[in-house]
């Protein structure tokens, strides 16, 4: 391949030498395509960033956007932002507190104390059980 296009560039070179307006095509040639190149780069890399540029979230990214805050408010919690399917509240606002029992960062409407050997539906933590319904 490397001796093909040695060659190639060798009789070019020879066209060019015995015939001025070739020399010319393959100036206008060399330049159009150093132009095109350039251009497709610039078009690539703006697409590059346009199509990524949720992955540059410096707090939260939830389907394609960028939130500042993120929490579990369960699946009857209220949400001022967007809330997932996994009942986490996605904001650009302070997300108010929780109006059951928080636990670990997460909002449980119950909690009750099951003792040592008690059965939990929930996460139990320290002999109390936590669930939502």
């Amino acid at each position: 391949m490397w001796y093909v296009c040695n060659v190639c560039i060798e009789v070019a070179n020879d066209h060019a030498a015995a015939d001025p307006r070739f020399a010319r095509r393959l100036g206008r040639a060399s330049l159009g395509m150093s132009i095109g190149g350039i251009v497709f780069t610039a078009v690539l890399i703006v697409i590059v960033i346009f199509t990524r540029r949720a992955s540059f979230c410096s707090d939260y990214e939830y389907l394609g956007e960028c939130y500042t805050y993120k929490k579990y408010v369960g699946s009857s919690g209220s949400c001022s932002g967007v809330k997932s399917s996994t009942n986490y509240c996605y904001s650009n606002s302070p997300i108010p507190s929780c109006s059951g029992y928080e636990y670990l960062g997460k909002c449980y409407t119950y909690k009750k104390y099951v003792g040592f050997y008690g059965s939990c539906s929930g996460v139990i933590s320290d002999n109390y059980c936590y669930w939502n319904y």
